[in-house]
Order: C-alpha cells, then sequence, then structure tokens
C-alpha cells in the first residue's frame, strides 16, 4: 500500500539530491513518515548519545519510542550531512526554554534547526545564521477548540476566528496554531512570550502574517510566516528570522523553501542488509549516504 508520503499534497515536495547545500537565503524543510521505519529501528539507537537513550527508555507505548529514536537518527543524519560531522558525534546544548542547539566546541554553529512531530510525521527545519521554528499537526476535531481560542489566542485573533463561518473554523485554528507554535520555536524563549501576546491572524486562505508583538513593535519587520501543506489532515508553519544576507533580486522575503521527502527507504535497506552485523557495521552503512534517495 503507497505510503502518505508518495501523495504529497504539495508539489514542492521532492526527493532530495545527492549533495545537500544549505546557503544563507535558503531554509531546508524535511518530511518523514516514521511509521514506516523498519521493525529493527533499535538499531538505530547507535546514533543517539546517553540522553537521548536514557529518554527513549521512558516510553512504555511502542510506536512512541520508535518515532523517538527514528526523528532523533534521522535529525542527527542531517545534520551530519549538513556540517561533515559524524552524526553519532554531535553533542547538544539546551536553550533557557529547553530547545536544542549544537554545542559550541569543534561544530558548525551556522546551522540552527528546529524539529515538531505529529502522528507518526516528523518536520524537520534548517536554515543558517538565523534562527528558525517549525510546528506540524494532525487536524482534528476538538472538543475544547472554541474555549483554547478563548484562553490562548490574542483579542484579535479571537475576533477574526468567530467572524468566520463554523465550517471554516478548524483550518483557521490549526493554521493559526501552528503559526504561532512555529514563532515560540524559533525565538527559543517562547516561555516568557505568552500566546495571547501577539497577533496572527487566523486566514485559512492568505499567508498567516505577524502582526504585533506586545512590547515589540519592530518584531513583524524582523520575522517572516509561512504555512506549509505537508499532508493531506496536516497544517504545518515555519517561521524564520529574516535573512541578514543580500538575497537575490525578485526572491521572496522569506528566502528560498527547498522542501523534500526523508526517504526512510535508505535507513530501512540498510538495517535489512545489516542484519546479523555488529551495530557498528550499520552504522558505517549508514554514514555512507545517510539523505539520499533510496535507489
Amino acid at each position: 500500500m503507497a505510503s502518505q508520503l508518495d501523495r504529497p499534497t504539495n508539489c514542492s515536495w521532492r526527493r532530495p539530491p545527492e549533495s545537500l547545500i544549505l546557503e544563507k537565503f535558503k531554509v531546508h524543510l524535511w518530511l518523514a513518515q516514521l511509521d514506516l521505519v523498519e521493525p529493527d529501528f533499535n538499531r538505530l539507537e547507535i546514533l543517539l548519545d546517553a540522553r537521548e537513550r536514557e529518554r527513549s527508555h521512558r516510553f512504555h507505548y511502542q510506536p512512541h519510542r520508535k518515532w523517538f529514536i527514528a526523528r532523533r537518527a534521522i535529525l542527527r543524519l542531517l545534520l551530519g550531512q549538513y556540517t561533515g560531522l559524524n552524526p553519532a558525534q554531535l553533542r547538544y546544548d539546551l536553550g533557557p526554554a529547553g530547545k536544542p542547539h549544537l554545542a559550541a566546541h569543534k561544530m558548525d554553529q551556522t546551522i540552527t534547526f528546529s524539529i515538531s512531530h505529529s502522528q507518526g510525521v516528523a518536520l524537520f527545519g534548517f536554515a543558517r545564521c538565523r534562527r528558525i521554528g517549525v510546528d506540524l499537526e494532525s487536524m482534528r476535531p476538538l472538543t475544547d477548540m472554541e474555549q483554547l481560542v478563548t484562553h490562548v489566542f490574542s483579542s484579535r485573533e479571537k475576533d477574526a476566528y468567530f467572524a468566520l463561518p463554523t465550517g471554516r473554523r478548524q483550518e483557521a485554528f490549526f493554521r493559526c496554531w501552528t503559526a504561532k507554535e512555529a514563532f515560540l520555536k524559533a525565538l527559543g524563549d517562547g516561555l516568557s512570550l505568552g500566546l495571547d501576546h501577539f497577533d496572527i491572524l487566523p486566514e485559512p486562505d492568505t499567508r498567516m502574517r505577524l502582526q504585533s508583538v506586545r512590547g515589540d513593535p519592530e518584531a513583524p519587520e524582523r520575522w517572516l510566516l509561512d504555512n506549509i501543506t505537508p499532508l493531506d489532515g496536516f497544517a504545518a508553519a515555519v517561521a524564520v528570522e529574516k535573512s541578514r544576507f543580500p538575497e537575490p533580486i525578485g526572491r521572496d522575503p522569506i528566502g528560498t523553501i527547498e522542501s523534500f521527502i526523508y526517504p526512510v527507504g535508505t535507513l530501512n535497506r540498510v538495517l535489512t542488509e545489516s542484519r546479523g552485523t555488529s551495530a557498528q557495521y550499520a552504522l558505517n552503512r549508514l554514514l555512507q549516504n545517510p539523505g539520499q534517495a533510496s535507489k
């Protein structure tokens, strides 16, 4: 049976090139369907550090543990390609709100990244020299949706939401919610800014825009938002600082967004081919072509 990622709803999602180049005016997004990772996913733990392995064992529900290990392994493999470093040797530091970033020692700190996941699907965002945040949500009926709007949306957002016909409110909610979450993730210290302290108007059929931030009137000029169409039934958004570097004339102000489908088949092939061998052999095979499409 074909996977969801075989039927992407946005034609810009494509298989990755053999050589990844992330320029300063670009944003790279990756979509991975974690449910498709082979049952041998435990072998991917060799890519994780001790803290990540300890966290993985806290999951009692097996699919959640699988998704955690798979998305952390994929993140490391992608960062390894961008930095040229061994994915298993990458080290993270945590920001004040727990957002991970590459540790300073001997690592490429120009790379910034953000991760989000929902219902076995993961979204990864990468940029250079500027903060980035992504958020992904499965769109589903929420019995407390209007209560959430009342308590966490700003006054302008609430007015815009309740002015919409009932049939358009669910999509508007998730488009606005993912944009707000992506912005907070990009800030990295979002706990200091309440969800109702900034305005992103929930218009269902236009790009979300940061309208205002309490106490920071210039913020809308520094930040850009875009909604993403990942899969049927999902909403997603990316928030990124405007590039401090000259961009080609005529280019979208958010920069060029290149969107890739992560080739889970590559992981599965390596896991299958390395059965009965050492974990180190499996790791060596993963490092040969961690981001190339499965042939």
